[in-house]
């Protein structure tokens, strides 16, 4: 019987009638039987039996794996042979054990599995005393560099080691351990710690506003669903605020947020308009979220994003005419303005209408979105009327203002034309 880890020297003995026997030991090449787990030994000229590599007894290798190994001795005088069949069992010793893991007082996340830590602070608790005080060149670590190691003053066994982890544009897997022997032959690697590591100041999100109506808008839209906003990193749930009215986490104008849900990367927010609907009741809408108010999974603030913003206007707009010359003398031209109160779409020079005893007058219209102009010839004495038609047109076409308000009123203008 011999304890594990070590290869432990059992002699084997012969005699011989004769005087000065010289004998030849060696182990039977045939691995069957009583021999079976021959191949595990190596024996001396002088008759010691070894294992070729120690045994463990937690990973035996005897053909049954009980530790128990059974092994057959050949000793020849050089004119006879004998054998002898042996049984040589293997004992669990007691191993020199560490301990390994993240000081208590570490700041991680998901359980422990994730940290932003530029440093990382590990306790290495032995069983007993190292050979050697440990050094940095004492441990294993991927994805890291171990920066020092101090033994605890109160307790010589304890030691605190510092790795400091690869930090870069993505996260990094770092796994760390004490390496076995330390104390011997039978001290034992500590087991094996993993931990991914990631830390930015710069983690933007991006936005947009989704199938929802963008720039300027009209009374008509009162809600905003699935505005988008996407980050760049795994979302921490517990940062975010899903409880009504979500101000911790957005800064909002003229405008509530009425959900917000997370879906993967992506949070996507709901919002009523704060508004009467009446004309006089316009103004600014906006959404944004706020700096550093939710985190990702290693506990990395994000920026705030860029600004979703929308301009409400719940007025129509409205034109007017103005003769800016001219006086109706037969023979003389006349000008005219067309002022709209706000930039105007869809208006077309065929819109202006202008009529001497009924009959249209052709007249130039020049001009651009908030005004226009034309002027005419007088022909003949009789009744002007000059206006603005908008009934006339397809709805979608109408003149509408930026938001989609249709072209609230326009006045007309009657002229008399008279010979001078």
């Amino acid at each position: 019987t011999i304890p594990e880890n070590t290869t432990a020297i059992i002699p084997v003995t012969a005699t011989d009638t004769d005087a000065d026997t010289t004998f030849t030991y060696s182990i039977l090449n045939t691995y069957t039987g009583n021999n079976i787990d021959g191949a595990n030994f190596s024996i001396s000229g002088s008759g010691n039996l070894i294992f070729t590599t120690a045994p463990n007894f937690e990973m035996p290798t005897d053909s049954d794996a009980n530790n128990i190994y059974l092994v057959t001795v050949r000793v020849s005088d050089g004119a006879n042979i004998t054998t002898k069949n042996m049984i040589v069992t293997v004992t669990d010793a007691t191993e020199a054990s560490v301990s390994w893991a993240l000081k208590s007082d570490e700041i991680t996340t998901s359980g422990g599995a994730k940290s932003r830590d530029t440093q990382l602070t590990y306790i290495a608790t032995y069983s007993a005393a190292p050979t050697k005080n440990p050094s940095t060149k004492d441990f294993l670590v991927t994805k890291a560099k171990v920066m020092s190691v101090t033994q605890d003053s109160s307790n010589p066994l304890k030691f605190e080691v510092v790795i400091q982890p690869t930090i870069g544009s993505a996260p990094v897997t770092v796994t760390s351990l004490v390496k076995a022997g330390w104390n011997g032959v039978n001290s034992m690697p500590s087991a094996t710690q993993t931990i991914s590591v990631f830390r930015s100041t710069s983690l933007s999100p991006r936005n947009n506003a989704g199938t929802n109506p963008t720039g300027y808008i009209s009374g008509s839209t009162t809600a905003f669903n699935d505005l988008v906003f996407t980050f760049p990193q795994d979302i921490d749930a517990a940062s975010v605020d899903l409880t009504s009215p979500y101000t911790d986490d957005f800064d909002v104008v003229g405008c509530t947020i009425t959900s917000v849900d997370i879906i993967g990367r992506t949070i996507l927010v709901d919002a009523t308009i704060n508004s009467s609907g009446s004309p006089s009741d316009s103004g600014e809408v906006s959404i944004k979220l706020k700096d550093g108010a939710i985190t990702d999974t290693y506990g990395n603030s994000f920026k705030e994003s860029a600004i979703l913003h929308w301009t409400r206007d719940n007025k129509a707009p409205t034109a007017i005419l103005e003769i800016t010359s001219g006086s109706g003398v037969v023979g003389q031209f006349v000008s005219v303005s067309v002022v709209f109160s706000e930039m105007i779409t869809n208006f077309k020079p065929s819109m202006i209408t202008v009529t001497l005893n009924g009959t249209p007058i052709t007249v130039n219209v020049t001009g651009s979105r908030s005004g226009w102009g034309f002027r005419f010839r007088v022909g003949a004495a009789g009744t002007i009327n000059i206006g603005l038609d908008t009934t006339s047109v397809v709805p979608l076409s109408r003149v509408a203002d930026r938001a989609g308000n249709l072209l609230g009123s326009a006045n007309t203008i009657t002229l008399t034309g008279f010979v001078g």
